[in-house]
């Protein structure tokens, strides 16, 4: 047939045979798709042992603190938590011995990195941002100020295990440290270190801490918060 009379629709005997077979593998991939489960599947065990198993696997689980016991539909006679008396016995003896174990804290000025990490809620970031915190403040004054830690959420069960020690801060010397030694504090503005600095040179020094509060910037919560990093010496 000459090439112009040739219709586009028509196929050649082997394009034909091509697409019924491309057709037939189709048909015979969904089949398989859509039979697999029927045929493949695992043999459904009995629901009775089932249930007894998982109950067994829950009731040490609980012992261990890792699962929430559960209730077996399949008992007679069930407890109050769907376990036998031996194993609602085990259970209890476990948290008596677990509520007696010591827990673990961590000391607010005196821990390092690695120690904050094993608290709850604290991971390497948190720990970091704590340390570098404490680092700026001179020391914590009391574990309060870990709220003022970036992203640090102080109602965790963590806030609990930190313990507040008697460290030595890093004091601010009124009478002869430096504006930028003042101002690299977290609570004092550049404007009010160099007040300090200006009243000393006039007066001839604080005589004792007090006296920052009649600075213009100076406010109460700021003073209270400010006041056990100060000294005249």
């Amino acid at each position: 047939m000459p090439l112009h009379t040739r219709r586009v629709q028509s196929f050649s005997k082997r394009e034909r045979l091509a697409l019924l077979t491309l057709m037939a593998l189709l048909l015979i991939v969904e089949g398989a798709g859509y039979f697999s489960k029927s045929i493949f599947a695992p043999q459904r065990r009995d629901e009775h042992r089932l249930v007894i198993y998982d109950t067994i696997r829950v009731a040490e689980g609980a012992a261990k603190g890792t699962h929430r016991p559960e209730r077996d539909p399949f008992k007679n006679k069930p407890g109050s938590n769907g376990l036998s008396a031996n194993a609602t016995r085990s259970m209890a003896e476990d948290r008596t011995r677990d509520s007696k174990r010591e827990v673990f804290r961590v000391l607010l000025n005196e821990t390092d990195t690695f120690a904050w990490e094993a608290l709850p809620g604290i991971g390497p970031a948190f720990s970091r941002r704590i340390l570098k915190y404490r680092a700026l403040l001179g020391g914590y004054a009391a574990k309060e100020q870990l709220g003022e830690v970036y992203g640090i959420d102080t109602t965790g069960i963590w806030f609990d295990r930190v313990i507040e020690d008697r460290a030595p801060l890093d004091s601010l010397y009124l009478n002869r440290d430096t504006i930028s030694r003042f101002w690299r504090h977290p609570y004092i503005a550049p404007a009010m270190a160099a007040e300090w600095v200006r009243y000393r040179e006039r007066v001839g020094g604080f005589t004792n801490v007090e006296e920052v509060r009649d600075g213009y910037l100076m406010t109460d919560s700021i003073f209270r918060k400010i006041v056990p990093y100060l000294s005249v010496q």
